[in-house]
């Protein structure tokens, strides 16, 4: 299991001031290991699990000080049958990320309904996943794709940067991991 604690800004920046930005950077970053050095980003792909309220978005939108969300990732970076099981707190302006490797054979595990799997796992992590999912009645719901572009600071390596593009969703479907086709922004943005 992975652990981390870090303090996260977002911001949406016009994609026309994205190179620009890109550029001054490049002068103080290295780029993330990660990178697909043909095309310069990864794709990340998320399955983020709701509840029948939507809690989760509620309480984004709602900008509340103290939240979670559980989702199912995995990159295009990654071998074949790895997906990272992560739970993320939000506390104030610092989020603590918990992430923990599921093998391909134990996806239906994740994905499939909560009552039957919780304790089962074996894995610490994953049964604690599990047992928020069947409290908060937890499913999977929705998938969102990205590209990203990351940097670090060349002398701090605690600094990263990441510029998100053309991000996409679509609901949630069992035995569908389908790339979503719905844009979430109109026109060019990139989240920096």
């Amino acid at each position: 299991m992975i652990k981390s604690t870090r303090a996260e800004y977002k911001y949406f920046v016009p994609y026309s001031r994205y190179e620009m930005l890109l550029a001054d950077l490049n002068k103080f970053t290295t780029p993330d290991s990660y990178s697909d050095t043909a095309r310069d980003y990864y794709r990340i792909s998320s399955i983020y699990f709701e509840n029948v309220r939507n809690q989760m978005y509620f309480e984004k939108i709602d900008g509340i000080a103290k939240r979670a969300k559980f989702r199912l990732r995995f990159y295009s970076t990654t071998p074949d049958k790895v997906y990272f099981v992560e739970s993320k707190f939000k506390l104030f302006n610092r989020y603590i990320k918990r992430k923990t490797i599921l093998r391909t054979e134990r996806i239906d595990d994740i994905l499939s309904p909560f009552a039957k799997n919780n304790g089962v796992l074996g894995q610490r992590e994953l049964d604690e996943f599990l047992y928020y999912a069947k409290i908060y009645n937890f499913y999977p719901f929705i998938r969102i794709d990205y590209e990203r572009k990351a940097v670090f600071d060349k002398f701090d390596k605690n600094i990263r940067i990441t510029f998100d593009r053309n991000i996409k969703c679509c609901r949630f479907s069992a035995g569908d991991l389908r790339f979503p086709d719905i844009p979430t922004f109109p026109g060019e943005t990139v989240i920096l």
